[in-house]
């Protein structure tokens, strides 16, 4: 867009355009850049006030456009405010809430609309393709939002590839285009979203994270605060940190929504990258105990076989608690209500591998029959302890309220099911 900027203004500025990149160009650089390129020597005072104070009479009497792209909040760009009255400044970046000690006009770049899209289809292919495929087009950019960047790359992936924008369509809502893959000149979207996540505090990460539980799009403070355990105060404070990087927008009733393509990269963050090895052996261990259970009751085979099944299943529960502990490492364990959640449900698990394993010892060392009630029944009641509580904080993310008037009302059902349990 700067780069756009300058070239259509270019003949209203006589004495030049600069442009510099605030993201990776240090103020006081660019000082002595614009001092070099207009043969003025810099003050040998490095105060920076002094230096930008004279940097400002420069440009002063001269006519030059001076572009300050993708600034950020401590890039320090107040210095040079206000613009002189000869030349003019443009500010463009990604934050909400910068530091500013000056009249300006402030412009908010909002999604694409129909029309529009339609516009750039038509300047990438032509009419008569758009007129017949309009609405998988259309479709194709609901995907990612209307986000004018984010479709023209799609719709230049598109042109350049063998396929249909159905099957295209199609290849984008089931996830399988990565955003590494989305190229724009030598960045693609990944990276650009990499850059504004690594710049988030660590807490701010993980929030940030913890967003790509939602299935819509819109969240509100207090769920936020409840999944992380935090106060309401400090959640709105993570929050607005991300809505300053761009990463989530303000919705309707005090509450934020989140990008698709944004949930994409959070998607894509969190992907464990042995995530397809784990899914093989899991079905390969279920898949062999299943056949192995269905023989055991289908054919004569020896007695033994049966305590070598029961000696030896517990390997899936205890696959899935350990990789449950883990997971719930990435969500702060007992930091956050979901890492709480994930640690019930693999506790749980655990808790079954204890049990499987009190009934060998009984079979296999002990050699008697299992007496009941034993220890392994205090591991297997254990889990719809811990499974319970789990579910009821599962219930609680998910916006589940408890009305004890209703339950009041209701009270023989409740009874009955406390019973049954």
């Amino acid at each position: 867009m700067a780069i756009q900027l300058g070239h259509l203004l270019r003949n209203d500025f006589s004495d030049g355009i600069f442009w510099f990149r605030l993201d990776t160009t240090k103020i006081q650089d660019i000082f002595v850049a614009i001092a070099h390129l207009l043969g003025e020597n810099l003050p040998k005072n490095n105060s920076i006030e002094i230096m930008a104070s004279f940097i400002r009479s420069i440009l002063a009497q001269r006519r030059i456009l001076l572009i300050l792209d993708n600034v950020e909040k401590e890039s320090k760009v107040y210095l040079l405010l206000p613009p002189p009255s000869s030349s003019t400044i443009i500010i463009l970046s990604k934050q909400k809430n910068i530091y500013l000690p000056a009249n300006i006009y402030s412009f908010s770049i909002q999604g694409f609309t129909e029309d529009e899209l339609l516009m750039l289809f038509v300047s990438i292919f032509n009419k008569e393709y758009v007129v017949k495929y309009k609405q998988a087009l259309l479709n194709l950019a609901q995907v990612v939002g209307y986000l004018p960047l984010a479709v023209h790359l799609l719709a230049k992936q598109l042109k350049f590839s063998s396929q249909s924008p159905e099957a295209f369509y199609r290849r984008i809502k089931h996830e399988q285009v990565s955003l590494r893959n989305i190229w724009y000149e030598n960045k693609n979207l990944y990276l650009a979203f990499n850059v504004s996540y690594q710049n988030l505090s660590k807490e701010g990460q993980a929030i940030f994270l913890s967003l790509g539980v939602f299935e819509g799009k819109d969240f509100s403070v207090e769920t936020i605060a409840y999944m992380n355990g935090l106060s309401e105060d400090r959640a709105t404070n993570i929050l607005d940190e991300l809505y300053n990087a761009s990463l989530i927008d303000e919705s309707l009733n005090n509450r934020y929504r989140i990008h698709p393509m944004t949930k994409k990269f959070i998607a894509e963050k969190m992907n464990n990258p042995y995530i397809a090895r784990i899914l093989q052996i899991t079905f390969l261990l279920f898949g062999f105990f299943t056949i192995f259970w269905f023989f055991l009751q289908t054919q004569k085979l020896s007695y033994n076989l049966n305590y070598v099944f029961g000696s030896s299943y517990f390997v899936i529960p205890l696959w899935g608690s350990l990789w449950g502990f883990y997971i719930a490492r990435k969500w702060g364990v007992l930091k956050s209500i979901l890492g709480k959640l994930l640690l019930l449900f693999s506790f749980g698990l655990f808790l079954q591998t204890l049990g499987q394993n009190s009934y060998t010892y009984y079979d296999n060392f002990l050699h008697i029959v299992v007496p009941y009630p034993s220890l392994g029944d205090v591991f297997y009641f254990g889990c719809i302890i811990v499974y319970g509580y789990a579910v009821y904080l599962l219930s609680k993310i998910s916006g589940v309220t408890f009305d004890w008037e209703i339950i009041k009302r209701h009270i023989w059902v409740t009874f009955f099911s406390v019973s049954f349990l």
